[in-house]
């Protein structure tokens, strides 16, 4: 993933929660020209601009930040993360599985049989 593509992910994130730039440039103290010009392509990314905003924005909506490294992440399979853990990261795994399965049991109310 490059520079480019985390760029695109703030701007779809802004769009889908109905962000204005106006804001987010206000509460980052930069001028909204520069956010535009970024967003667009114009503007070689920086990372630390592109923090820069991302914090601005989540200090305006808390939980953006969270929703955008998820989008930056994006979602992994449960198959994805089974393959990734060794023989032990996979026994805890079942073992903690294992004990909620049973602690919902015990929480569901008896069915009585007629």
């Amino acid at each position: 993933m490059d520079d480019r593509d985390l760029v695109k992910i703030f701007k779809v994130k802004l769009s889908e929660q109905g962000i204005r730039q106006t804001e987010v440039c206000q509460e980052a103290g930069k001028p909204q020209s520069h956010l535009s010009k970024l967003l667009c392509g114009g503007k070689s990314p920086n990372l630390q601009t592109l923090l820069d905003f991302i914090n601005a924005t989540d200090r305006l909506y808390p939980g953006f930040a969270d929703q955008y490294w998820l989008a930056v992440a994006g979602r992994p399979t449960i198959r994805t993360l089974v393959d990734s853990m060794d023989s032990t990261e996979l026994a805890v795994l079942l073992k903690v599985v294992g004990d909620r399965v049973a602690e919902a049991k015990l929480k569901a109310p008896m069915m009585e049989v007629a």
